[in-house]
């Protein structure tokens, strides 16, 4: 229970709460009120009274801290209507924070910000306005204004103040004989008895007060029409409408989800469909012709050769130390190490967060491409060799694309690592990582 001021009480028959997921605003006031705390100022969130349901008995109190307080009806029409602006422009502060929440990508963000436009809907009269010391209040927030009428109590409405009952006459005194005797009787035993004047002086009023009633009965009679006339008993109360049901908000939302659903996956279908055709009709490109070979050089003209002069005799030929065998020749490049993916292969999806692939790409530089398909659901893809960023989407991309880089092996490094980002859940992605070319 709240230690501060209790503005007012107030009933949840009648009135249909307004909230997110099913939940009534009022059952998540704490929260709503930290983040207006947080995101604004204190200013603002002591602007939204506390409530404190009872589910037993259907009531709410609302609370606030500070003294004195005092309802918009007591104002002065200045007060009143400086009151009134200041609600306004707070609520529409909490209005525009609800939205820049709605714009989050977040799920929970996106809820928030539905419940703090709720929240910042004021019922259209102004008695559930209040000034507490220098602070704006306002009470049966979260509540729909159609029926935010029917949880105020009757004593606290405009108009239903009981009339003040004017006091009885008072009695005319009744003198009796018996006052004088008495008086003189009790005159000399105080002596004897201390407390007998004051037993004496109660009776005494015991019988003025028995013959006030007995004249108050003789000088007003009883009404006629009271005496013979009953009046019928009043008729019980109408039974409260019975509050929505839930549920059928509840089924329809289900069913448009359903809707939605059905929709995506008949769009899903059509894109693969569209896939195949066009993967279909893609053919790959032709190999390059060979250039044409150069044209031979024509003949020179036979000249007739010169004698030439005797040889001198051969030289002895010095035994040379015998050349020492060739090294093996290297082990071929096109098979993948064990634990590389190969290129010219489809990799399948990873789903959400950060996948990393490394890829066997041999040892032929040339022209690298990776052409990927990220579905419905945007991903981003990163290429990197040696730990540099050799090629990348740059942002989440959706459906089919490629990218491409120049592969220059060094030091014997002939992998590439290919990273995909998926942010969301059920993200779906495949892409195929070509040799060089």
């Amino acid at each position: 229970m709240p230690s501060n001021a209790t503005l007012v009480r107030t009933t949840e028959f009648g009135a249909r709460p307004l909230g997110v997921r099913g939940e009534p605003l009022h059952n998540t006031h704490a929260q709503i009120r930290d983040v207006v705390r947080r995101r604004l100022d204190d200013r603002h969130w002591r602007l939204l009274a506390e409530p404190q349901a009872h589910p037993a008995t259907g009531r709410i109190d609302w609370y606030a801290d500070g003294q004195p307080v005092r309802a918009a009806a007591d104002l002065t029409p200045a007060e009143h209507d400086t009151l009134r602006a200041e609600v306004d422009a707070m609520l529409a502060d909490i209005d525009r924070l609800g939205g820049q929440f709605e714009q989050s990508a977040s799920d929970d963000a996106r809820l928030a910000g539905r419940a703090l436009r709720l929240a910042a809907k004021r019922p259209d009269d102004d008695e559930y306005l209040f000034r507490v010391g220098d602070q704006p209040v306002l009470i049966c927030w979260g509540y729909d204004k159609a029926s935010v009428g029917a949880i105020l109590p009757p004593a606290f409405l405009p108009g239903a103040t009981s009339a003040a009952i004017p006091p009885p006459p008072a009695p005319p005194p009744v003198a009796t004989a018996a006052a004088p005797m008495m008086m003189a009787t009790a005159a000399p035993l105080p002596s004897r008895f201390p407390w007998l004047a004051a037993l004496l002086v109660g009776l005494l009023g015991i019988l003025l007060i028995l013959g006030a009633a007995y004249g108050l009965r003789l000088f007003l009679p009883v009404p006629p029409e009271l005496q013979v006339t009953e009046l019928p008993p009043e008729p019980p109360p109408p039974p409260p409408p019975a509050p929505p049901d839930p549920t059928l908000e509840l089924k329809a939302a289900v069913d448009a989800e359903h809707d939605r659903e059905d929709k995506l996956k008949a769009s899903l279908v059509a894109l693969r469909e569209e896939f195949a055709q066009r993967q279909a009709l893609c053919k790959p490109p032709e190999p390059p012709k060979p250039p044409p070979e150069p044209p031979k050089p024509p003949k020179p003209p036979m000249v007739e050769k010169k004698p030439e002069p005797p040889k001198p005799a051969p030289k002895p030929k010095i035994a040379e130390a015998p050349k020492p065998p060739p090294p093996p020749a290297a082990p071929p490049v096109s098979q993948p190490p064990p634990g590389l993916l190969p290129c010219n292969a489809e990799t399948a999806s990873g789903g959400a967060g950060v996948t990393r692939n490394r890829h066997y790409i041999g040892d032929k530089p040339g022209r690298v491409t990776v052409q990927y398909n990220m579905k419905m659901i945007p991903d981003q893809m990163n290429v990197y060799y040696r730990g540099r960023l050799v090629a990348t989407t740059n942002h989440p991309v959706s459906f089919f694309g490629g990218l491409s880089f120049d592969f220059q092996p060094e030091a014997g490094d002939y992998t590439v690592t290919v990273e995909v980002v998926g942010p969301r859940r059920g993200t779906e992605w495949q892409y195929r990582l070509n040799c060089p070319g």
